[in-house]
């Protein structure tokens, strides 16, 4: 599992009116993600922790900690299986 996220060289990125598309360059699969995953992977810079990350994002929105945690490391996971996130150096 990954502590501190960084986006690897296969992910290009571009934001497209309030939703920001993700390709993996290594398969040419697109993704599109809501206000609050592009927050996540903004914040994936390799130094910022997965419970620094979703507690900024509880902060913006409100929700809960521990439910924000959850669904962070679940998206986390799933960009890292795919490729697109590795672990960062402040690990």
């Amino acid at each position: 599992m990954i502590r501190c996220p960084i986006k690897t060289d296969r992910l290009l990125q571009r934001d497209i009116d309030d939703e920001l598309v993700v390709v993996n360059l290594a398969d040419g699969e697109a993704y599109l993600l809501n206000e609050v995953g592009a927050a996540v992977l903004d914040l994936s810079d390799g130094h910022t922790s997965l419970s620094d990350i979703a507690r900024e994002i509880a902060e913006a929105t409100g929700a809960a900690l521990p439910e924000v945690l959850d669904h962070v490391r679940q998206f986390v996971a799933d960009l890292e299986q795919r490729g697109l996130l590795a672990e960062g150096s402040d690990s």
